[in-house]
């Protein structure tokens, strides 16, 4: 088999998807401080606490 060159990146995705791969099936535990992390990175993820009235929701047809 004719060995073919790879950048680095594409290399080490590679690499990450494998482990995702092997992993998949096992929980996550995350830290107060990871969850905190996370949390200012990704804004959109935090827990929401909105309440609307019974019947509405955000989604419109």
């Amino acid at each position: 088999m004719p060995k073919v060159a790879a950048p680095p990146e594409t290399v080490e995705g590679i690499e990450v998807l494998a482990l995702e791969q092997a992993n998949a099936e096992q929980p996550i535990e995350f830290t107060v401080a990871q969850v905190a992390i996370l949390e200012k990175r990704y804004p959109c993820d935090r827990p929401r606490h909105v309440e609307s009235p019974v019947g509405e929701t955000c989604q419109t047809a």
